[in-house]
C-alpha cells in the first residue's frame, strides 16, 4: 500500500452531508474558535467571578485589550501570511502551514499574560493566558506529525480553567452550571469538527484532553484563589 493510499484511508471524512447541520458546525467552530476563546475566558472572569466588583469601564477596557491582543493580532498575522502565500486559508487546514500562525498566536497569548499582569490582575488570570500559550506551543509541535485539533484544545483549555475556578470557589454564580455548560460546548465543538470532516475522533479527543490537562494542571500548581494575589 502506497503512502497516498494510507493517507486517504486515515484522513478524516465529513460525518454528515446535511447542509443545516454543517452550517451549525461552522457557526460553533467560528464562535468558539481558538482566537476567541481567550476573550471568552476574560469575559467569564470579569462577569462571573469576584472581579465583577470592578468598575464596568475597567472590565470592558481590559476585555477589549485581550480581544485585540489574542484575536485581532493573530487574525492580522494570518491575513498577511495568506497575502504572502505562506498560508492557504483562514482555517489553516494544511498542517504544514501552521508553524508561523501558531508561533504568532503563542506570542500573543504571552503578551496577553503580560498585559493582565500590568493591570494587577490576579495570578490565576495571568496563568490562564500562559496556559493558552503552552497549549498552542504543544499543539504546534504535535501537528508536525499528527493533526491534533486546535479548536478542541482551545476550548478544552477553557474548560479545564473553568473546572479549576469552580474547584477553588471563584464563581459568584452556580459553579456547576458553568462547568456543565463548558463541557457541553466542548462536546459540541468536537462534534462540529467531526461533522465538517476536519478531524478524526482521536484528534478531537486528544485536543480536548491536552488543553484541559495543561490549563488545569498549571493553575493547580501555581494558581491562587485570592482575587488580589
Amino acid at each position: 500500500m502506497t503512502d497516498e493510499e494510507i493517507k486517504a484511508i486515515s484522513a478524516p471524512t465529513p460525518a454528515s452531508d446535511n447542509k443545516g447541520l454543517r452550517r451549525a458546525a461552522h457557526i460553533v467552530s467560528d464562535v468558539f474558535s481558538p482566537m476567541l476563546v481567550p476573550t471568552i475566558g476574560m469575559i467569564i472572569a470579569m462577569m462571573l467571578t469576584g472581579l465583577v466588583v470592578l468598575p464596568l469601564s475597567t472590565r470592558l477596557g481590559s476585555t477589549l485589550g485581550i480581544f485585540f491582543i489574542t484575536c485581532l493580532l493573530p487574525m492580522l498575522l494570518i491575513f498577511v501570511l495568506i497575502k504572502l502565500g505562506r498560508v492557504s486559508d483562514t482555517s489553516i487546514s494544511n498542517p504544514d502551514e501552521r508553524t508561523l500562525p501558531f508561533v504568532g498566536t503563542t506570542l500573543c497569548y504571552i503578551g496577553a499574560a503580560l498585559y493582565v499582569y500590568t493591570l494587577h490582575a490576579p495570578i490565576w488570570l495571568m496563568l490562564f493566558f500562559l496556559g493558552a500559550a503552552l497549549v498552542t506551543a504543544v499543539c504546534m509541535l504535535i501537528t508536525h506529525w499528527w493533526k491534533i485539533s486546535a479548536h478542541t484544545s482551545g476550548l478544552g483549555g477553557l474548560t479545564g480553567a473553568i473546572i479549576w475556578m469552580a474547584w477553588r470557589g471563584l464563581f459568584v454564580v452556580n459553579s456547576m452550571a458553568v462547568v456543565t455548560i463548558a463541557i457541553v460546548l466542548l462536546g459540541c465543538m468536537a462534534s462540529a469538527r467531526l461533522i465538517l470532516g476536519h478531524h478524526t475522533l482521536g484528534q478531537t479527543a486528544a485536543g480536548a484532553l491536552l488543553g484541559a490537562s495543561i490549563e488545569f494542571g498549571l493553575l493547580a500548581l501555581l494558581g491562587t484563589p485570592a482575587l488580589n494575589s
